[in-house]
């Protein structure tokens, strides 16, 4: 019950002020039952916008004028961004969880738009610059904590790492102009053409792929200047296509580059808020070292072999080791009753009017009772 609202002492008399801090102050709080409590919140209270509170925390508080607003249900409206937000912290599937965070960074511009108006917030930027050094590091120090609360989601729903790897792709990544191709010729470079020619020829008669990487270490290519050629492996396929032994590939591939936001006239990007697998797997590495987590004992070892499809599109046999997990009896029953707490399935040993002389009453009865046995 106490707001979070504070008092306006210079327009209010002593006496409303008086009346006030009698009202909301902590001697009134402690005297309410916890039912009574529980009812109300420290942000948006609607508690105090019932009777008998709305009366004196609608009309003396600083911020009067916008509670006075509060529809004929006394309740004030939902904000669409908390709302948006809501839908995020409480999606149940990465597919959700995508679609509530595009919704949320929609609806953040559109409420920013309505309230300041877009000159407004440039006149601002002008006026109030901001160092890219710090909003870069406050995005980077968030990204690091934000890591723990979206490991700990993921392990609470059961959800697993490419589902997340998902999301950051689609969220923090978008669809960019592809760039004019960069045309290499291969006159420019100096290497043995003709035994390059000669081994693309038999490898295509022998009916194997050719790996360009491989054709590069074993053939060296030099620029003209005499340092090795970085890009090797695309000079001899563009030297392959001039020569008519490769079809040139007409796939236009899609180049995804990092999404930006606008704080303050700086664009900051989204990647450093969603963490990467290897992030999320260094941090339950951790949680599992220090006991945080316990993934038990591994027992009962069992070897399958599976067939899998590896990256150059042939079937090969892999041995796997799994193991099932023990826990101890104990470890199973402190994770029962902390279950079971949670879900108000226990209830209190004793009374909530039990107190001491009450204790040592009973047990003074019980012990004359044993004595006279």
């Amino acid at each position: 019950m106490i707001p979070i609202f504070r008092y306006s002492y210079t327009t209010k008399s002593t006496l409303t002020r008086d009346e006030f801090l009698n009202h909301f102050g902590t001697f009134t709080w402690e005297n309410m039952s916890d039912k009574e409590k529980k009812a109300h919140q420290y942000h948006d209270c609607q508690a105090c916008l019932q009777a008998p509170n709305k009366s004196i925390y609608t009309t003396l508080t600083r911020y009067s004028k916008l509670s006075s607003k509060a529809d004929t249900n006394h309740q004030l409206q939902p904000s669409p961004v908390k709302a948006a937000l809501s839908n995020v912290t409480n999606a149940a599937t990465a597919t959700e969880a995508q679609e509530a965070l595009h919704n949320l960074n929609k609806t953040v511009s559109q409420v920013c738009e309505e309230k300041h108006g877009k000159n407004a917030m440039e006149t601002a930027r002008a006026e109030n610059p901001l160092h890219k050094d710090q909003v870069k590091s406050v995005m980077k120090k968030l990204g690091t904590k934000m890591t723990k609360r979206w490991n700990q989601a993921l392990q609470s729903n059961d959800l697993g790492y490419r589902g997340m790897a998902n999301v950051r792709r689609d969220v923090s990544l978008e669809e960019k102009e592809n760039k004019s191709q960069y045309a290499i010729k291969p006159d420019r470079f100096n290497f043995n053409r003709q035994l390059v020619k000669d081994t693309l020829i038999s490898m295509i008669e022998q009916g194997k792929d050719v790996n360009w990487s491989d054709l590069a270490r074993r053939h060296k290519v030099y620029h003209p200047k005499g340092h090795e050629a970085k890009n090797a492996n695309e000079v001899l396929k563009a030297f392959a296509v001039e020569e008519g032994l490769v079809v040139p590939s007409t796939r236009q591939r899609s180049r995804r580059g990092k999404r930006k936001i606008d704080i303050d006239g700086i664009e900051v990007d989204l990647t450093s808020l969603f963490p990467t697998d290897e992030a999320l797997k260094a941090d339950t590495r951790e949680r599992i070292a220090s006991g945080e987590w316990d993934i038990g004992s591994p027992i009962v070892p069992i070897t399958v072999q599976c067939k899998r499809l590896n990256s150059r599109g042939k079937i090969e046999t892999r041995t796997m080791t799994m193991y099932g997990r023990a826990y101890t009896l104990q470890k199973i029953m402190d994770r029962t009753l902390v279950t079971h707490t949670q879900k108000g399935f226990m209830r209190k040993p004793y009374p909530a009017d039990y107190n001491i002389v009450d204790a040592k009453q009973e047990l003074k009865k019980k012990g004359l009772f044993l004595f006279q046995l």
